[in-house]
Order: structure tokens, then C-alpha cells, then sequence
């Protein structure tokens, strides 16, 4: 190519690079006032969320219908900019950001209007009026939370804007940065490209001249054209094939004098680490005959080495691996590979068995075909043994690792679901209370029920975590079924048919019988998922020897493989989509059933169902017991201090036992509490929680039994085994377990009333 040619290249390349950074400047130019004008639309959204706040709070203060209609034309004004603002904002995260913005404002718009609906109820309300202000404070609250949640939505939308704007703006500075660079970059690029064209015919001959003498005579500088470094350039290269042929001809003696006096020193060699005790070492022909061993292999497979010359090495072979080393050896002889290594067994004289570790390659001969084969073979028959003990080991300590993460957070978890519980049963009991003889006694109720429902379950999966026979009592096996079974009816399509074959006698068992509920339910529940398209759930008892009681649960849907059958027992292993199952429910019922005295067996064939027996200690039929009566109300009310840092369980509490008739103080913590009774008067009862940040209830127990040691003490945990715990086993100290109804609190304070304590002083 014509140096006037490149030159107009490299022109054309200028100008389009220019042209180009030009572009990218007027696109991120456009991209920044397109930044601007949203942050503007957000500025005006925002204005139009305060207005709509100011006015929202003028109504509370005066409750005028101007200020709903001022507040709903805010509204419809806001509305109109969001969607000027979904028309506006492309991006993906933008438009996520502008959906939960416009459901946190219909949410806060709900509970305005509901605001607004309560207002002509408090005027009207009568004695009621202080249940419509209770709940219009409680509407207020959860307004304004709602509003500063769709505050920080704003902010986020608007913080996200802003760094877009920034980032417009610093693409815009560092292209014009890049184009003031890119033109100096560019002028000083084509000025060396010009001297590189000046240059670039010597700078071939140049480098040429010196690999030729520095010993490459195979180069050639091969420079085209009719100049005089043209035929300078093709004289060198006709003196450096003269130089190249005589080097030729001297080398090729050298070397065959080299390889006679290597191949004698090869051989050496070869035959001092052939006899090395390290490995075995095997030559075969490609009839896989053994030509030659060393004696540490004929020791190995328990041979000497005249017995193992001339045997064919398929012969030793154990019948397990040998179509894989054939196969391999095969694919040698073809040439597709010069060698292989694999994992095989071989079989010794005495009929034992040689785990070993093969190395195989090739020697071919000049026309390619194979001369012989060179096998290493390595004893790793102790290195398979400890490796299978090490993943045993290894399967041992994930289980136990996993228990162990399961049960903090089973600890965890169900320390916060029982403060959850224990205030939704607290409310329920005393609506129970108020509403006797209202048509809403019935809802409170069941809401009662759910809660005891959600106990259990709570307590099942504390169970699991730690197994215990907390609130263990006889109970009979059929009469559960039977509500397992009814439960189940009433909840499955009619696809599903439930057989309930008895064993035709009362089967007692003793033990805690919402456990062992849970634990069915949940084999129920695996076999109904495993019966999509219908199918029958099969219970059956049976007492198949003395002091035994024999539970099978049997359906004939999809079954397991055996791969799956043999994981089915390990925590967190499911087959079920994600989302749809934990992987823990038979680990939970296999828990239960061991901490009983029981045993699981499960049986499945893929295709044809799923068998799980279950076997528990049997019991006699307990005698019948006379009732209990009740013990008779305290004397009068009791001084409470409460000690929880749960602020709803305080606080509803605290209206249980105020409703009872009793005086309650209420801390958040156990330094509160001793700060309370150092302050005096001293209460009559502390109910204590046991699980509190800072101190624990045990800590703070220990505390107030130190400085008051007659001091009654109530306390109250979700954990499972707290009635095993030691250190609650002292005079004066009461175990209740959350969460608890309003009539179990009241028997457990109508015990401590029963009796006075005597006045209580301060330890020395």
C-alpha cells in the first residue's frame, strides 16, 4: 500500500474517532437534562406529599371537611405527578420503587379514610366513646408510620435520582475530559504512525541481520519489493541457507554420537529405579502379556517373578474392572491416546483383593504401532480404607452440625413466635371475658384455639431442636387418630380416601400426645402430597408383641428411589420444589418417635407408595381419677411487678391482670427490676421472663433471691424443658409456660394467694 494511502487512513480514522466522541458527548448531555427533569417531577412529588401530610394533620386537630376535600385534592394532584412519573422513569428499579411508593400511599389513603369514617362514631358513641378513640389513636398511629414509610420510599426514589443526575454529570465532564485527551492522543498517534511508515522498510533488515547472526540460520527476512533492501534483503538470505545446510550436515554426526551414549545411560537408569521397592512395574506386550516385572509387583499380587512373566494381565483383573481397563488398553492400541490412569482392582494369588492405583503408557515403535506398554502400579488399599472412614466421619459431623444450627434457631425463632402467641392468647382471653354472652364470644374462641394449636407446634419444633416428654401424659393412640383423621377429612378433596384400620382394643401410650399428633400430621401431609392424583392414606394399629403398640401409615402414591429413600432421615433433605417443603418434617416426627422410646421404619417402591411403621412402649390403661377441685380464690388482689421485654406482652398483660383485680407494676428488664424494688414497697409476686437481652431471667432471679430470699418469683419461658431446669427447684418459685391463657395465669397467682408470704426483708 501507497504511504499516500495510509496517510488518507489514517485521516478517515481521526476524523471518525472524533466523530464518535462527539456523539457520546451529545448523548450524555441529553442524558443529563433528562436526569434534571426528573429530579424536578420528584422536587414537585414531594412538595405534594407534605402538602397532602399538613393537610391530613389539620383534619386531626380539627376534623373539618374542608380539610378532607383540600387533602383529597392534594391526592389527585400527587396521583397525577406519579403518573407523569411512571411515564417518565424507564428503568426497572425505578418503576419497582414508583409501585411500592404508590401502595404505601393507597395504603396510608385506607387507613385516612378509615380515620375519617371513625370521626362521626366518636360523636355518636356515647359510653362506647372511649373504644372509638382507642381506635382511632391506634388508626393514627399506623398512619403515621405508614407515612414515614412512604417518606423513606420518596427519599430512596429521590436519593436514586439524584446520584443518576450525578452520574450524568460526571459522564459529561470526563467525555469532555476524553475528547481534549482523545484529540491530543490522537495528533500524537498519527505523527508516529507517519515516522513508523518512514521507518518500516530498514527496521525489517535491520532486525533480520541480527537473528541470523545470532545463530537462527532457519530465518529469513523474506523483505518483497525491487528497492536496494530488497535484494540486500534476498543476498543474506541465500548466504543463510549455505551456513544452514553445512550446520545440518555437522550437527546429524553430533547427534548420533549424543543419542548412542544417551541410550546407554538410559538403560542404566532405567534398570536401577525399575528395581526400586517403591511401586510396582510391569512391561506388556500388546497381547497384554507381562514381559517383564519387577519384584515389588510380584510381591504385591503374591507371585514371583518367573510365575508372572508371560501371564496375561487381564487374568489378574478383578471381573468388576476389567471391561474399563480393556477398553482403555483399546483405545492405546489404536493410537487415540498414549496412555491412561484409573483406579483398579486386582486379584492376588490367594484370592484376595489389591486396591490399586494403574498408570499405563505407551512405547511405539518408528512407524507408529505400539512396541510395548509400561504399567506403575500403586497399593492404595489403606488410602481407600481411611478415605471411606473419612467421609463417614465427615457425614457424622455435618448432621451434627447441622443439629446443632437448627436447634439455636429453633431457640431462637421459638422465643419469638411465643411472645407473639402469648399476646394474641392474652387478648383472646380477656375478649372471652368481656364478650359472655356476645355473639363475638364464639370468634374469640377459636382465636383461642389457633394459638394453643400454634403452642404445639412451637413445642414440636423446640423438640426436635432438643427432645424432651415435657407435659407428658397417657393417652390412647386410636381416639388421636380418629382426630387426625377427621381433621384431615375436613381439609383434603374428596380425591383422597382415608382408611383407619384399629387394632380393636384401647392402645394407651404415655408421652406428650400433641407431639405425637404433630408427628403424624406431618407423615399425613407427605403422603398426600405424594398422591397428586388421588389415592388412598391408609392408618393402621396393631400390637405385634407385648408392651408395644404398632402405628403404619401406608399410601399408594409415587414412592421413593432408593438414592432418596437412603438421605430421607437428614435434616434440611427434600424433594419438594423450593418454597414447598423444609426438608425437616420427618426428621422432626423421627425425633419425636426416639425421645418417646420408639422406632421408625420407613419402606418405599418407586411407583407403588410409602410404608412408615411406627413402634412405642405400650401402657396400661390408666385407672380413672377423681376430680380435682378447684382451689378457692385468693384472699384479695396481689402487688405485681412484671419483667419482660416484650412491650406488647407487657402491656396486655398488664390489662389481664389489672381486669383480675390485681396491681401491676411493669419493667422492660431485669436491671429495671431491681431497680424497682430497691425503690420499695416490695410486691407481693414478681412474674419474671426468662428470656431477656442484657440479664436473663435466671441471672436476674439470682439477683433478687440475693438481696430478697422470700420474694416470691413466677417464671414464665417457651422453652420446652424449663420445668427440668434445676435452678428453678427452690421454695417460693413458680414455672409457667408461654404463651399462656388468661385462666392458667390467674390459677398459677391464685396459688401464691392461698397463702401469704410472710413480710419480706431485705438480706443483710
Amino acid at each position: 500500500m501507497r504511504i499516500a494511502t495510509r496517510l488518507t487512513f489514517i485521516s478517515v480514522c481521526i476524523a471518525a474517532t472524533m466523530a464518535g466522541l462527539l456523539a457520546a458527548l451529545a448523548w450524555s448531555f441529553l442524558a443529563f437534562r433528562s436526569a434534571q427533569a426528573s429530579h424536578l417531577l420528584l422536587d414537585r412529588i414531594e412538595f405534594q406529599f407534605l402538602e397532602r401530610t399538613s393537610f391530613r394533620d389539620q383534619y386531626f386537630l380539627y376534623r373539618e371537611d374542608r380539610m378532607q376535600a383540600m387533602w383529597e385534592q392534594s391526592k389527585a394532584a400527587t396521583d397525577s405527578l406519579l403518573d407523569q412519573a411512571g411515564a417518565q422513569f424507564r428503568g426497572p428499579e425505578d418503576q419497582d420503587q414508583l409501585k411500592r411508593l404508590r401502595k404505601s400511599l393507597d395504603e396510608s389513603e385506607t387507613l385516612f379514610r378509615r380515620i375519617v369514617g371513625n370521626t362521626p362514631k366518636l360523636g355518636a358513641a356515647g359510653g362506647a366513646r372511649a373504644v372509638f378513640e382507642e381506635f382511632d389513636k391506634r388508626l393514627s398511629s399506623q398512619l403515621l408510620l405508614k407515612a414515614s414509610v412512604v417518606h423513606d420510599e420518596l427519599t430512596a426514589l429521590r436519593e436514586a435520582n439524584e446520584l443518576k443526575v450525578e452520574h450524568a454529570y460526571h459522564r459529561l465532564a470526563i467525555l469532555v475530559c476524553l475528547l481534549g485527551v482523545g484529540s491530543a492522543l490522537v495528533m500524537v498517534l498519527a505523527l508516529r504512525q507517519i515516522a513508523r511508515l518512514i521507518s518500516k522498510r530498514l527496521a525489517p533488515l535491520h532486525d533480520g541481520v541480527k537473528t541470523i547472526a545470532g545463530g537462527h540460520l532457519g530465518f529469513r527476512i523474506g523483505l518483497e519489493g525491487s528497492d536496494e533492501f530488497s535484494e540486500l534483503s534476498r543476498s543474506i538470505d541465500t548466504m543463510a541457507e549455505s551456513l544452514e545446510a553445512s550446520a545440518s550436515q555437522l550437527g546429524e554426526e553430533i547427534s548420533k554420537r549424543m543419542l548412542l551414549t544417551a541410550r546407554q545411560e538410559s538403560e542404566a537408569r532405567f534398570r536401577a529405579w525399575f528395581e526400586l521397592p517403591i511401586l510396582g512395574i510391569g512391561i506388556t506386550s500388546p497381547d497384554m502379556a507381562w514381559m517383564e516385572v519387577n519384584g515389588h509387583l510380584a510381591a504385591m499380587l503374591g507371585y514371583g517373578r518367573e510365575e508372572l512373566v508371560g501371564m496375561a494381565w487381564a487374568g489378574l483383573s478383578h471381573p468388576g474392572d476389567l471391561a474399563a481397563d480393556l477398553a482403555q488398553f483399546e483405545r492405546v492400541l489404536k493410537g487415540e491416546t498414549e496412555g491412561y490412569c484409573m483406579d483398579k482392582r486386582f486379584v492376588m494369588k490367594d484370592g484376595g483383593t489389591l486396591q490399586a492405583e494403574l498408570a499405563v503408557r505407551c512405547v511405539r515403535k518408528g512407524d507408529g504401532s505400539v512396541d510395548y506398554v509400561v504399567a506403575l502400579v500403586q497399593d492404595i488399599t489403606e488410602r481407600k480404607r481411611a478415605e471411606q472412614e473419612r467421609r463417614l466421619l465427615a457425614d457424622r459431623m455435618s448432621q451434627i452440625q447441622k443439629l446443632e444450627a437448627l436447634g439455636v434457631l429453633v431457640a431462637g425463632v421459638a422465643h419469638n413466635i411465643n411472645n407473639v402467641l402469648a399476646a394474641v392468647m392474652a387478648t383472646a382471653s380477656m375478649h372471652e371475658k368481656w364478650a359472655a354472652g356476645s355473639r363475638d364470644l364464639e370468634a374469640f374462641r377459636i382465636i383461642g384455639t389457633a394459638c394453643r394449636r400454634g403452642r404445639e407446634v412451637v413445642k414440636s419444633l423446640t423438640q426436635f431442636a432438643r427432645p424432651t416428654l415435657a407435659d407428658s401424659a397417657p393417652f390412647e393412640l386410636e381416639a388421636l387418630l380418629a382426630d387426625v383423621r377427621s381433621l384431615l377429612e375436613s381439609t383434603t378433596r374428596s380425591r383422597i380416601r382415608i382408611d383407619q384400620l384399629s387394632a380393636g382394643e384401647p392402645l394407651w401410650l404415655h408421652g406428650n400426645a400433641g407431639s405425637i399428633s404433630h408427628a403424624v400430621m406431618n407423615l399425613s401431609l407427605n403422603a398426600l402430597d405424594a398422591m397428586a392424583d388421588g389415592g388412598t392414606l391408609t392408618f393402621r394399629t396393631a400390637v405385634p408383641e407385648p408392651g408395644w403398640v404398632e402405628l403404619t401409615i401406608a399410601d399408594d402414591g409415587e414412592g421413593m428411589a432408593p438414592e432418596v429413600l437412603a438421605h430421607v432421615l437428614e435434616p434440611f433433605f427434600t424433594t419438594k420444589e423450593v418454597g414447598k417443603g423444609t426438608g425437616l418434617g420427618v426428621s422432626m416426627t423421627y425425633g419425636v418417635v426416639k425421645v418417646h422410646g420408639g422406632t421408625m421404619d420407613i419402606a418405599s417402591v418407586l411407583g407403588q407408595g410409602t410404608t412408615v411403621t411406627l413402634r412405642l412402649p405400650r401402657i396400661p390403661a390408666p385407672a380413672p381419677q377423681a376430680a380435682v377441685e378447684t382451689p378457692p380464690p385468693g384472699t384479695g388482689p396481689l402487688t405485681l411487678l412484671l419483667v419482660d421485654d416484650d412491650e406488647d406482652v407487657r402491656f396486655l398483660m398488664a390489662r389481664m391482670l389489672r381486669l383480675a383485680g390485681h396491681r401491676i407494676a411493669t419493667v422492660a428488664g431485669g436491671a429495671q427490676a431491681l431497680d424497682c424494688l430497691a425503690a420499695g414497697p416490695l410486691p407481693d409476686l414478681v412474674i419474671l421472663d426468662q428470656n431477656m437481652p442484657g440479664m436473663t431471667g435466671v441471672q436476674t432471679m439470682e439477683k433478687i433471691r440475693a438481696r430478697y430470699p422470700l420474694l416470691p418469683l413466677l417464671i414464665s419461658s417457651g422453652q420446652p424443658d424449663i420445668e427440668e431446669w434445676t435452678c428453678f427447684r427452690q421454695p417460693n418459685v413458680a414455672i409457667i409456660s408461654k404463651p399462656f391463657e388468661m385462666a392458667e395465669i390467674l390459677a398459677k397467682l391464685a396459688e401464691f394467694a392461698l397463702e401469704r408470704p410472710v413480710p419480706i426483708v431485705e438480706a443483710p
